[in-house]
């Protein structure tokens, strides 16, 4: 009976835990995850490949790496389609590193290893230059 109970009591708390809250992948934006697989992968996707990119070195070995903070999800498939891979990617920034400073509407982002210095993040070109074209609209008295 204790038997039956514990696991019954397992299931239960199985069930309650969110879906997928084990297979969540983190990746540092620049950085790489190495991936061993046990099987050889025919097909890898990566639902927005603006996030993470992948890199199949070997049929074997997978390189994941973070472009942009962001949440997406992975699918390695082994060459007869059967599913070897399923996880939600999520990239983070480089927090432990980097100083992002905000002035009015225009974000710049520094990476301080030893010493601080600019770094392109995206977006950031672009608002700039809105900022500019806001500043200049408003000298010219528009």
């Amino acid at each position: 009976m204790r038997r039956r109970l514990a696991t019954v009591i397992g299931l239960v708390l199985f069930a309650a835990l969110p879906a997928g809250a084990a297979e969540t992948l983190r990746v540092t934006v620049d950085k790489a995850h190495l991936m061993h697989l046990d099987t050889d992968a025919g097909t890898i996707m990566v639902a927005d490949p603006t996030i993470a990119d992948v890199v199949l070195e070997s049929p074997r070995l997978v390189f994941i790496v973070g472009r942009a903070p962001g949440e997406t999800n992975l699918y390695i498939l082994d060459v007869n389609g059967a599913e070897i891979v399923h996880t939600d990617l999520l990239v983070v920034p480089n927090v432990d590193r980097e100083v992002t400073l905000d002035r009015n509407t225009v974000e710049a982002t520094f990476s301080c290893a030893p010493r601080c210095a600019r770094i392109a993040t995206p977006g950031a070109a672009q608002e700039a230059e809105e900022a500019s074209t806001a500043d200049e609209s408003a000298e010219a008295g528009g």
